[in-house]
């Protein structure tokens, strides 16, 4: 237990919360449910994906985050998207939302970003949310690490619910990252 609270206190001396990542401010969870931390500060977090995605952005584009988690898809998307794009980012998490919007306030881009605290599925409705230890893998989608009892209840949309409301605005990308739900997701969003 000494050991462990020991390693606890100096990972959070060496990596801080929050760290710096692509210049922008990242409010991260505890050490304990964080397991990304150290290669977000450093640049190597999902380095592929993180490029082919900065790729593909340009401004003024519309961008939905499915599984936005704290915002780092999030925020790089509205610096590429700037003033003229629109950025939707889903979250369904209570206190991985909360990290989200404060993410989103501190960096300056709220007027970009719009979070959303809903799963996204395929039906509009209250579903269950099996948190997992790291926060970071949750899902509506039960997998090892999570237990029943200690799931939650949310609310849940599909992308065509959400946008059907707004008069179908444009949407140039999609990026998915719900930890298995994902069939579910596109299912709901055949318009």
């Amino acid at each position: 237990q000494m050991r462990r609270r020991l390693k606890f206190f100096l990972y959070e001396l060496l990596v801080p919360n929050p760290i710096i990542v692509h210049g922008f401010k990242l409010w991260r969870h505890p050490i304990d449910a964080d397991s990304n931390r150290v290669s977000m500060m450093f640049g190597t977090y999902e380095a592929a994906t993180t490029t082919l995605f900065l790729s593909h952005l340009k401004p003024g584009m519309h961008v939905v985050d499915v599984g936005a988690h704290i915002g780092y898809f999030t925020i790089l998307a509205a610096k590429a998207v700037e003033m003229a794009g629109k950025v939707y980012a889903f979250e369904p998490m209570p206190p991985t939302y909360e990290l989200l919007t404060r993410n989103i306030t501190q960096n300056d881009v709220s007027r970009i970003v719009e979070p959303i605290q809903n799963a996204v599925g395929e039906n509009v409705c209250s579903t269950l949310f099996f948190p997992h230890p790291l926060f970071g893998r949750s899902s509506t989608v039960q997998r090892s690490g999570m237990k029943a009892q200690d799931s939650i209840c949310v609310e849940a949309t599909s992308l065509d619910a959400f946008f059907g409301k707004r008069g179908w605005p444009r949407v140039d990308i999609v990026k998915m990252d719900i930890e298995g739900a994902e069939l579910m997701a596109f299912k709901g969003m055949r318009e």
